[in-house]
């Protein structure tokens, strides 16, 4: 993933939305969380914040595709790729606005398994 830099393992990645705007499907977010994971020494953390149920994101009159999932997901997402939630907890939207259509915010703080 960070080719051609070859970076020591990780004590933490931090993630905000990153997922969502590179991965086409959910399958591809699992692939590329499995990439971000090789990044973390074991035992490292990775903190992930995510837009639940977006599809998209309006940017200077331009929209921009964005990946659509659940809570369920990305818990049984980390938990494949051998991580242990530390905390989750997801905040609802409460502001509306046309420029995007998220439903809520997922936070998940978890460690990469020895």
């Amino acid at each position: 993933m960070t080719e051609p830099i070859d970076l020591p393992p990780a004590d933490c990645i931090i993630n905000v939305c990153l997922l969502d705007i590179i991965s086409n499907d959910q399958d591809d977010f699992i692939r590329n969380l499995r990439k971000f994971s090789k990044l973390l020494k074991p035992g490292g953390h990775f903190i992930f914040i995510g837009l639940l149920g977006i599809t998209c994101f309006t940017l200077h009159k331009e929209k921009f595709h964005m990946l659509t999932y659940n809570e369920d997901f990305v818990r049984k997402a980390f938990i494949g790729e051998g991580f242990t939630i530390d905390f989750c907890e997801v905040k609802k939207r409460t502001a509306e606005s046309d420029l995007t259509d998220y439903k809520g915010v997922i936070f998940i703080a978890a460690h990469k398994q020895k």
